[in-house]
């Protein structure tokens, strides 16, 4: 189950990405988000690189088919969000 809810908020982040026209952050953008809200954040999973509340990964660097930092369609899962969408 875990496994179709990782797919299904990464399919819907991809769309939502693709059809916003593809927008990034900058490398320099991605390690500040990741130094200041994922990296310490109680639900960030250090070994599977992975929010414990979307199940997104999110790392320090800039691949970008699997690190939500990297897509500036998204933005934190948390109720009050560490950081929002720029796009």
């Amino acid at each position: 189950m875990k496994f179709l809810k990782q797919v299904f908020h990464f399919g819907f982040a991809w769309c939502r990405w693709k059809l916003a026209g593809s927008p990034t952050r900058s490398p320099e953008e991605i390690r500040r988000l990741w130094l200041t809200c994922c990296g310490p954040c109680v639900h960030y999973h250090q070994d599977l690189e992975q929010c414990t509340i979307c199940n997104c990964y999110v790392r320090d660097e800039t691949d970008m088919k699997v690190n939500k930092l990297v897509y500036a369609t998204e933005r934190c899962p948390l109720k009050e969000p560490c950081f929002e969408r720029e796009a």
